[in-house]
């Protein structure tokens, strides 16, 4: 389970607006404690998170990278 700030840039696509993950408030502490440990306390759908968290893995990220790359120099 993932917690995080809300952040510009990041976190709320990776997460898809609170979907795979709380999202709270930068610079709000007591609302990050509350998501922590509601979210330690809650049940999760632990395999829909380790197939979202495969999307970031090394193998996926550096294939896209390549392409990427190799796309460029066309």
């Amino acid at each position: 389970p993932v917690v995080s700030t809300d952040c510009p840039s990041g976190p709320s696509e990776i997460l898809e607006n609170g979907r795979y993950g709380k999202l709270v408030p930068i610079l709000d502490p007591n609302t990050l404690a509350d998501a922590i440990q509601q979210t330690l306390c809650a049940p999760n759908d632990r395999e829909m998170l380790m197939r979202r968290a495969e999307d970031f893995s090394v193998k996926k990220i550096a294939c896209e990278y390549l392409d990427f790359v190799l796309s460029e120099r066309r």
